[in-house]
């Protein structure tokens, strides 16, 4: 088990190391898939296989997710924290008949960008 998590901590480590620039879709760029992730990971870190690369960023969103189920916070350094928040029931509106509707409580996915995340995107926007 610790020889997987140091595995998982380098993986973490390649994926915020290597300036990925995620285009945003309200800027009317694309926005990245997995698959488009893992070949520009490929082809920054050449020493590495595809397959290898595949592996390791299924093996990260895995286990954020498996994290996220048990409602556990993960938290990744100067990236971001995923967590998971509660939403408590409330009145809907269905916009087509008007009809007020019962929406139950139900628990979501939250991400919250980090400090670093924040400047590096900030800077980004300022440079535009």
């Amino acid at each position: 088990m610790p020889q997987l998590l140091a595995q998982i901590r380098g993986y973490v480590r390649l994926l915020t190391r290597t300036g990925l620039y995620m285009a945003s879709t309200l800027t009317g760029k694309f926005a990245m898939t997995k698959n488009q992730l893992i070949k520009t990971l490929a082809q920054k870190r050449p020493h590495l296989r595809k397959k290898a690369v595949e592996e390791a960023v299924n093996c990260i969103l895995d286990h954020i997710a498996e994290a996220l189920v048990a409602k556990e916070r993960v938290e990744i350094r100067n990236f971001g924290v995923f967590s998971v928040h509660y939403r408590i029931s409330r009145k809907g509106r269905d916009f087509i008949s008007g009809e007020t509707l019962h929406v139950p409580p139900r628990y979501t996915a939250h991400f919250k960008a980090g400090k670093q995340l924040r400047e590096r995107i900030a800077d980004s926007a300022k440079q535009a």
